[in-house]
């Protein structure tokens, strides 16, 4: 097996053709008139109910939106910022508050990947609520791309209808405790296998893919998460949270192939091929 230090300049690589084909994307849509959302540093300060916003200047424009909806205890929002920032995405970040106060399809519109997270929180709130749901599934309609990395959504919520049809989870057992797992399936086949090292409390699940969908990753107590591509969306859930990946390195190349997954529906306008056929001709 081929040592790190020989994979990463080819890694580097891949990412800088992924990041040069996704900025030439963001600066035609500048170009168009497509005006960036407003972001505010203030929002949901001083212990009040509500999202935070914080831009990031990297190579990208902000595409990316970090939900962040763990209970602080531990606070493991860092674990996806430096992996983002890493690979010089741009991104934003929505803080529930350990609540339901998620975004809404209308915030959700400016991003073309949201990557939720519940951490250690269960209890009745982990992992978007109906209305988030219902706003989530809005948006991937419209061409979105999501990763949801959560032990407890299901504990809390229970099989949603949105699980089953946006998310391809047939069914999942809780807190069956995965301790190792392996990438599979077309997206994720060829990663780990990881020793999971948890920041908090093992009540990972394991997790069985509806037909639509295929098994991302298997685990010693079965599967643990879920690819679905839904042709004008795809989606990922982990039943183990990404941050149990055990080192900043493997949480990149996960990361990487999330990205590389989400490419398909970034460039689907044909911009990037060539392919120009369902363009508008109209002039502003």
């Amino acid at each position: 097996m081929p040592e790190k230090g020989n994979i990463r300049p080819r890694i580097l690589v891949y990412v800088a053709i992924l990041l040069a084909l996704f900025a030439v994307h963001r600066i035609g849509s500048v170009a168009m008139g497509i005006d960036e959302p407003e972001r505010s540093d203030k929002a949901g300060e001083g212990g009040a109910t509500g999202p935070v916003w914080r831009p990031n200047t990297k190579i990208l424009a902000a595409t990316w939106l970090i939900v962040d909806d763990d209970d602080n205890a531990p606070d493991i929002r860092s674990y996806y910022q430096d992996t983002l920032n890493a690979m010089g995405l741009g991104f934003d970040v929505w803080d529930t508050f350990n609540s339901d106060v998620e975004p809404t399809s209308a915030q959700l519109a400016p991003y073309q990947v949201v990557v939720w997270f519940t951490g250690d929180e269960f209890g009745g709130v982990a992992g978007p609520g109906s209305a988030g749901e219902t706003a989530l599934a809005g948006w991937l309609n419209n061409g979105g791309c999501l990763f949801i990395s959560s032990q407890d959504y299901h504990f809390d919520r229970g099989l949603t209808s949105f699980m089953q049809t946006y998310l391809g989870l047939a069914s999942a057992t809780n807190d069956t405790s995965q301790t190792t797992v392996t990438g599979s399936g077309s997206v994720f086949s060829g990663l780990g296998p990881y020793s999971l090292n948890y920041p908090f409390n093992n009540y990972s699940d394991t997790m069985s893919p509806h037909a639509s969908a295929e098994q991302a990753f298997s685990g010693n107590a079965g599967g643990a998460a879920i690819f679905k591509d839904g042709g004008t969306y795809r989606t990922v859930l982990f039943g183990f949270p990404f941050e149990a990946v055990p080192s900043a390195y493997d949480r990149q190349q996960v990361m990487l192939r999330v990205f590389a997954n989400c490419g398909g529906v970034i460039f689907s306008d044909g911009f990037e091929s060539g392919n120009i056929s369902t363009w508008s001709s109209t002039q502003p």
